[in-house]
């Protein structure tokens, strides 16, 4: 199964997340600020990366730069948990190179879809 690090500062929206990925066999570590995730994904690259756009201490703009800058950015899958601004549009930016993002309110069988579905597209990418 593939290892999966989840970096949102909400633990109560990502916990059954994290349980259901768990129990279908994932290996997961969570986070909740910029500077644990970069420290983790220094330390060991996940399959799949799950993280909120706007991680305290450093956002993900900042997060993807600099995975970018260390080239280890196409090494894993990225997910970003977005929410609608203001104008009723997501607050996203089209450039960054992420596999899917997901639209806040979410729910948990959202999130789990999407992950798996991320996963499934990694396993059958050509090479």
């Amino acid at each position: 199964m593939a290892y999966v690090m989840l970096a949102d500062d909400c633990l109560q929206a990502i916990k059954p997340v994290e349980h259901c990925l768990s129990r279908l066999g994932h290996r997961l570590l969570t986070v909740t600020d910029g500077r644990k995730c970069l420290e983790q994904l220094t330390a060991e690259l996940p399959d799949v990366l799950v993280m909120d756009l706007l991680l305290p201490y450093m956002d993900a703009f900042f997060l993807l730069d600099e995975l970018a800058r260390r080239r280890s950015i196409s090494q894993m899958r990225i997910i970003v948990l977005t929410t609608v601004d203001a104008t009723g549009e997501p607050t996203h930016d089209w450039t960054m190179p992420v596999d899917a993002y997901v639209l806040a309110p979410y729910s948990t069988w959202q999130l789990v879809m999407s992950v798996e579905q991320v996963i499934f597209r990694t396993v059958i990418r050509p090479t």
